[in-house]
């Protein structure tokens, strides 16, 4: 038989032990157990949830640029740009290698209206890196941002390094100078994609949208393969 002290005893133990599960200190969730939920509630569309989640794996393993991306990710789509620039910043910086990466912190500074800093990232890129995909990622930013000059000179650039390897260069400055109503430079850069890729059928639709006859002389030879450096070509030239 248990007496009066033991029982005092057993009752102050089962009190400390009640209050710790009740006070929230429970042990924390398995990491793998933190990355299905907030993977799951991503895809479910459950974004605060989600974003609570990948915090809490970022918070307790901060070298998985992934998750930091994915934080960033639910930040946006809750209308959090300014927020989300940390976690995209963080992940590009962890892998700079990575294109998506460094999409989506162009995408926060974008979303978040700093366009000093998103045109200093992304000019950074180009003279650190200077890879095709930089310059066409500068490009592609400097017209959301309404600076045609800027992006004419990054896409001309990206045409010349490409020497003919994808049509991207050619339909990304044939898309610009549709925004600033240039039709025949529109038509000119199209016909080069055409001539790196003849078979394209949305090449070839766009074209005869735009009144041209397809015919073996359509395509035409972008300057870019033969030349070396070319003038920066001018808006609306």
């Amino acid at each position: 038989m248990m007496n009066g002290r033991s029982l005092r005893l057993g009752a102050v133990v089962l009190g400390l032990l009640v209050g710790f599960v009740s006070g929230g200190c429970q042990a924390e969730r398995p990491l793998h157990v933190v990355r299905d939920a907030a993977e799951f509630n991503f895809r479910q569309q459950r974004f605060e949830a989600a974003e609570a989640d990948f915090a809490e794996y970022c918070r307790r393993l901060p070298n998985d640029p992934q998750m930091h991306y994915m934080h960033g990710r639910s930040l946006m789509e809750l209308g959090r740009a300014s927020e989300a620039r940390v976690p995209m910043n963080i992940a590009h910086d962890i892998r700079p290698g990575d294109d998506r990466y460094a999409d989506g912190y162009a995408q926060a500074l974008l979303e978040s209206n700093d366009t000093s800093a998103l045109m200093t990232f992304l000019t950074r890129r180009t003279t650190e890196r200077g890879r095709v995909s930089d310059y066409l990622r500068l490009g592609k930013y400097a017209v959301l941002v309404g600076l045609p000059d800027e992006a004419l000179a990054a896409l001309h650039t990206a045409a010349r390094l490409d020497r003919g390897a994808s049509i991207a260069p050619y339909v990304q400055l044939a898309d610009l100078y549709a925004t600033i109503g240039d039709r025949r430079n529109e038509v000119r850069r199209l016909r080069h994609a055409l001539y790196v890729d003849p078979g394209n059928q949305t090449i070839q639709k766009r074209l005869s949208a735009l009144g041209e006859i397809a015919g073996p002389s359509l395509p035409m030879r972008p300057p870019e393969l033969d030349e070396p450096m070319t003038p920066i070509e001018p808006a609306g030239g």
